[in-house]
């Protein structure tokens, strides 16, 4: 082995933060008024792992009952959908094992006080990432697998990366991605994501028209609906019809045939724009 150089330090890491191989780490900031809501993920995982406080004071709730004897440490069986429900009034971190195992990492219902690295997952077989509700998430877009279908994150975010990490991404069902304006790129490398039911990119620093983006969707074979649609914002430059889609643009919905696409109002269901397809050819009107 050429150019290498071995050498052994005696000494200790104090620094209990640092991140273990195989495990992840999340830290939950103080909360003085928990709820279950607010202090859970579900997670899943391909083996049996463990999740435990390892820096800062908390409790673990075993099976989020809120009432329970909180504990430091619980088990999380191969295969089982585990809600991890942690309190604390000043913050802790929680560490846990399975980081390339995990299948399943998603909040549940109000807003969560809690920092979650979404580039922790880039060499998992993660299949479901929904941390919409998550006030703190950070990483790169760029490091979500391809084995996710579902991705949903939102909130105060520090996320980066661009949309043509999707590029030819098929399996996707749902995207929302909410808030993060160092995320770029054009939405036209969305398009074959012919299985979604949801896109939504709110406040992002992205481009690009709607209208290419429809017609990809359709020439790459979409004809089921997307239930939910929203590209807009105040800080990229989406456009319908040449306008730019600012923060009054209401979520839509966007039915595809054979012969047809129609934007909706998501609301009132009142139609927004519709396009004819005749021979390969995209004709727009617009209300």
């Amino acid at each position: 082995m050429k150019n290498c150089f071995v050498t052994k330090l005696k000494g200790v890491v104090n620094d209990n933060t640092l991140t273990k191989l195989g495990y992840f780490n999340v830290y939950w900031n103080g909360n003085t008024n928990p709820t279950q809501d607010t202090q859970t993920l579900q997670l899943e995982f391909s083996s049996d792992v463990v999740a435990e406080i390892f820096d800062g004071v908390g409790e673990i709730k075993p099976g989020g009952d809120m009432s329970a004897q909180g504990v430091q440490s619980i088990s999380i069986p191969a295969n089982t959908k585990t809600m991890l429900t942690v309190v604390s009034e000043n913050g802790c971190h929680v560490r846990i094992g399975g980081k390339y195992d995990i299948k399943v990492c998603e909040t549940r219902g109000s807003s969560h006080p809690m920092e979650v690295n979404i580039s922790d997952f880039k060499y998992s077989q993660a299949s479901i990432l929904n941390l919409f509700s998550c006030e703190y998430a950070k990483g790169s877009i760029n490091d979500i697998p391809a084995s996710v279908y579902s991705l949903q994150v939102g909130g105060n975010q520090n996320l980066t990366g661009d949309l043509s990490v999707f590029e030819g991404r098929t399996n996707l069902t749902l995207l929302q991605l909410n808030g993060s304006k160092d995320i770029t790129g054009d939405i036209i490398s969305l398009g074959g994501m012919v299985d979604a039911t949801m896109l939504i990119c709110f406040n992002l620093s992205i481009t690009g028209s709607v209208e290419s983006l429809m017609e990809t969707l359709h020439k790459n074979g979409k004809r089921t609906p997307l239930n939910s649609f929203s590209m807009y914002g105040m800080h990229g430059r989406v456009t319908l019809n040449g306008i730019v889609q600012g923060l009054t643009v209401p979520t839509q919905k966007v039915d595809f045939s054979e012969n047809s696409i129609v934007i909706k109002n998501y609301f009132n269901d009142s139609v927004v724009a519709s396009c004819s397809v005749s021979g390969g050819v995209y004709t727009w009107t617009y209300a």
